[in-house]
């Protein structure tokens, strides 16, 4: 159930980020474990462990097709983060982004990815394309929460659309 809850999830945020959108699968697996966007040089998995448990995976993926890795991780509601976070593998380096939630200022604006916790690179999600920044799209606490309020009620429209 945690590992469908997670699938449903990253098929969620591939139809956020739009663009084409093409299934992974595994050598040896049957089913679909996460998403490429050719377009945005994004490969995207989906896990229900708490921690990045697909780090080495990621990387021969990285290392293999070039693209940014990004894992959509189930979290343990208690933490505060919502229902998942994503760790994000930047292409070209061994930079990992780790536990970022999804941003977005009102409910037609771009979604951002941003750290759920002190301060870091942002990561604004354009038409289909990932556009990194030095900084946070919003300038206090109020606008950090409010971003993830709706966020938040965007993504789970998305789910309900489905």
């Amino acid at each position: 159930m945690p590992r469908r809850r997670a699938l449903e999830a990253l098929r969620s945020l591939a139809g956020a980020i739009g663009g084409d959108v093409m299934p992974v699968c595994f050598v040896g697996e049957k089913e679909v474990v996460g998403y490429r966007h050719p377009s945005a040089g994004l490969t995207m998995l989906a896990t229900a462990c708490y921690r990045p448990m697909l780090c080495e995976q990621a990387q021969e993926l990285r290392s293999s097709n070039g693209d940014h890795v990004l894992i959509v991780r189930l979290e343990d509601e208690t933490h505060g983060y919502g229902p998942f976070t994503i760790d994000l593998l930047i292409a070209d380096t061994r930079t990992w982004l780790i536990r970022y939630r999804l941003w977005q200022i009102h409910p037609t604006g771009d979604l951002w990815l941003v750290p759920s916790e002190g301060e870091g690179r942002s990561i604004r999600i354009v038409g289909g394309y990932l556009a990194l920044s030095p900084r946070a799209p919003f300038y206090n606490l109020f606008e950090r929460e409010h971003g993830f309020n709706v966020a938040a009620k965007t993504f789970a429209a998305l789910q309900g659309a489905k």
